[in-house]
C-alpha cells in the first residue's frame, strides 16, 4: 500500500504540482528589471565613454568571465568593476554570462566594454518535463534527506546545493523530509549542471568573476568552473571597503571567501608592528558600542544597537540565577545561510545544531545558560518555534534563559565566561576580549588556534560536560591571535574601491541616488590614482588568496 502511495505521489501528484508551478511562473514572469531609469542610462553613457577612451585593447587570447545570476544592481556593478580591473591587469578579453531575461544587467556590464554575452536558459516545456522526470526517478530511489545531501553528479554536489537552496528560500520545515521542493529544484539543477558542463568544455577562462557561490544556479556554476580548472574571483567584505578572494581549485570549494591563508596569518603574527593589536581593539570596541562603520560586518550595526546596559548582578537578578555560577552564552547562527560553505561541521545545519544544543543543556545544571537569537531576523518565521520552546524550557529549568532583545548585546562581554556558536562571528569576537569560544563547524576564523573546535557530536557534548564540570580554565584562548585575525579580516584586507560609493547591497537600494553617485565618481575618476587597482594587481601577479591593503601594513 505504501509503495502504491509513493508511486502516486512521485509520478502523478508531483508532475501536476509542477505544471501548476510552470503556469504560475509564466503569469508572474521572471526577472523584473527597471532598465529605463534615466539616472542609470546617464551613468551607462558616461561609463561607456570613459572605458572606450581608456582601455582600448587589441584581440587577446585569454578571457575573463563576469557572472551575474543575482540580478541586483550592487552585485552587477561590483562584478563588472572587478572584472574590468582583472581584464586590464591580465590583458584579457572580458565576457559575461547572465540569466536569459536580464536586460538591465547586460546594459550595465556592456558599459564596461563587454561585447560578448552568454545566457543561461531554463529550457522549453518539453526540456523541463524531461528533467522533471529525471529528478523524480533519482529522488524515488533516495531514502531520506541525509542521503539526498550526499547526491552528486560527476563530483558536483547537487544534493548539498539543492538542500541549501530550499533552506534559504523556503524555510526549515521544507527541509525535514523529501517533498516536491526537492523534486522541483533538483530538476532545475540537473538542467543547469548539464548546460554548465558543456559551457566549460567549450570555453576556458583565466578567471571567472562571481559574487554568489551558493544556491541555484550559482553554486553549480561555481563548482563546474573549478572542476574545469578556471580560477574564481569572489568579492569579499563590504560594498566600499573590499577584498577579492581567489579560489584556485576544486579542493577549496568548501572554504569561506573570508578564510585567510595560514601563511598570511603567520606573517602577520611575526610582524613586530604593535599597532595591529591597538587598531583591532579599537575596531572591535566600536562594534560592541554600536558605532562601527557601514563597511563593517553585515548586521553588526543591528546586533550592537545601543540598548539597556547591564552587569552580571542585574542579569542574574532578572533571570533569578545564582550569581556564583558561570554564565555561558549560546549564539544562534543564521539558520538560512552558509550551510555548506565549510569543509567540516558536527551537525547537518545550523538549526539542527541549535536544537540539539538546547536538548543537551537541559541536563547540565551547574552553570547558567543564556541563549541569544541571531540579530538579523529572517522573514521566514518557522524557526520561531524553537525560541517559544526555550521560553517554556526556562520555566522548568531555572538556569536557562532567552536573552532579552531590549538589552544591550555589548554588555555581554562583562558577564559571560564562555560563548558557544556553530560558526557565527561571536566565535571570533569574544576571544578578542579574553573569553573562550566553542565552535562546531569550520568558520572563516577557524583553525588558527584561538578557538575550541568540536568536529563531531561526541567531542561537542564532552565540551559541554567539561563546562558543566566548571573546567572552563582548561579551554583554549589566545587573545593576541584573535585580535590579529580580527585586524586581518576587518582592516588589513580591506581597500576602498574607488569606482563605487558606499551602498546597500540588498534590493532596498535607492537606485536613483546610487546611479547619480556612480556618475559623479566616473566623471572625476583618475585611473592612475586608483589604489585598489594597484593592490589587486599585486594579488593577481603573485596569486595571493586575498587582496591586501599595503598602505595599512607592509607584509
Amino acid at each position: 500500500m505504501f509503495l502504491i502511495f509513493k508511486y502516486f505521489t512521485f509520478y502523478v501528484y508531483f508532475p501536476v504540482l509542477y505544471l501548476i508551478k510552470l503556469l504560475k511562473d509564466k503569469i508572474e514572469n521572471s526577472i523584473k528589471n527597471n532598465y529605463d531609469l534615466k539616472e542609470m542610462n546617464d551613468f551607462i553613457k558616461k561609463n561607456h565613454n570613459y572605458w572606450s577612451q581608456n582601455s582600448k585593447q587589441n584581440k587577446l587570447k585569454s578571457k575573463i568571465l563576469i557572472t551575474d545570476f543575482v540580478s541586483v544592481i550592487g552585485y552587477t556593478s561590483l562584478m563588472s568593476i572587478i572584472g574590468k580591473y582583472a581584464s586590464l591587469i591580465e590583458k584579457s578579453n572580458l565576457e559575461a554570462i547572465l540569466r536569459e531575461k536580464d536586460l538591465r544587467g547586460e546594459k550595465i556590464i556592456r558599459s564596461y566594454g563587454v561585447n560578448k554575452f552568454y545566457r543561461i536558459y531554463s529550457g522549453n516545456f518539453f526540456v523541463k518535463l524531461k528533467y522533471l522526470f529525471k529528478s523524480i526517478n533519482i529522488i524515488f530511489q533516495i531514502k531520506n534527506v541525509d542521503e539526498f545531501i550526499k547526491f552528486r553528479v560527476k563530483k558536483i554536489n547537487l544534493g548539498m546545493i539543492v538542500y541549501d537552496h530550499i533552506l534559504r528560500h523556503s524555510g526549515i520545515e521544507q527541509t525535514r523530509k523529501l517533498n516536491f521542493k526537492f523534486v522541483n529544484f533538483l530538476s532545475e539543477s540537473l538542467k543547469y549542471n548539464d548546460d554548465f558542463e558543456v559551457f566549460f568544455k567549450e570555453n576556458k577562462f583565466k578567471y571567472v568573476i562571481q559574487s554568489e557561490t551558493q544556491f541555484i544556479p550559482s553554486g553549480i556554476f561555481f563548482e563546474n568552473a573549478l572542476i574545469h580548472k578556471n580560477k574564481v574571483l569572489a568579492h569579499e567584505g563590504g560594498t566600499k571597503e573590499v577584498s577579492v578572494r581567489i579560489y584556485k581549485n576544486i579542493s577549496q570549494r568548501f572554504q569561506s571567501r573570508s578564510l585567510f591563508s595560514k601563511k598570511l596569518f603567520n606573517k602577520l603574527l611575526n610582524n613586530k608592528d604593535k599597532r595591529k593589536i591597538s587598531i583591532a581593539k579599537k575596531l572591535i570596541s566600536k562594534r560592541f558600542e554600536g558605532k562601527s562603520s557601514s563597511q563593517d560586518l553585515r548586521g553588526a550595526l543591528i546586533a550592537y544597537r545601543p540598548k539597556t546596559k547591564f552587569d552580571k548582578k542585574s542579569i542574574c537578578k532578572k533571570y533569578n540565577w545564582d550569581l556564583k555560577k558561570p554564565i555561558i552564552a549560546i549564539f544562534a547562527s543564521d539558520f538560512y545561510d552558509g550551510t555548506f560553505g565549510v569543509s567540516w561541521r558536527a551537525y547537518r545545519d545550523n538549526y539542527t545544531w541549535f536544537v540539539e544544543t538546547i536538548k543537551n543543556i537541559k541536563k547540565l545544571k551547574n552553570v547558567n545558560w543564556l541563549i541569544k537569537k541571531h540579530p538579523v531576523e529572517n522573514p521566514k518565521k518557522d524557526h520561531n518555534k524553537i525560541f517559544d520552546e526555550i521560553v517554556s524550557i526556562s520555566k522548568l529549568n531555572n538556569n536557562i534563559g532567552l536573552f532579552d532583545d531590549n538589552l544591550n548585546s555589548g554588555s555581554l562581554i562583562n558577564v559571560v565566561d564562555v560563548i558557544i556558536t556553530q560558526s557565527g562571528s561571536a566565535g571570533l569576537e569574544y576571544p578578542c576580549f579574553g573569553i573562550p569560544s566553542i565552535i562546531t563547524s569550520e568558520s572563516y576564523y577557524g583553525g588558527f588556534n584561538f578557538t575550541n573546535e568540536a568536529n563531531n557530536k561526541k567531542k561537542y557534548i564532552n565540551l559541554l560536560k567539561k563546562i558543566n564540570s566548571l573546567k572552563i580554565k582548561n579551554l583554549k584562548i589566545n587573545t593576541d591571535k584573535a585580535l590579529s585575525y580580527f585586524y586581518l579580516s576587518f582592516y588589513l584586507s580591506k581597500t576602498p574601491l574607488a569606482l563605487v560609493p558606499p551602498f546597500d547591497l540588498s534590493r532596498n537600494l535607492d537606485q536613483k541616488k546610487f546611479w547619480i553617485d556612480m556618475k559623479k565618481i566616473i566623471t572625476g575618476y583618475d585611473f592612475k590614482k586608483d589604489y585598489f587597482y594597484s593592490c589587486f594587481k599585486e594579488q593577481l601577479y603573485n596569486n595571493y588568496r586575498h587582496t591586501i591593503n599595503y598602505r595599512r601594513m607592509k607584509i
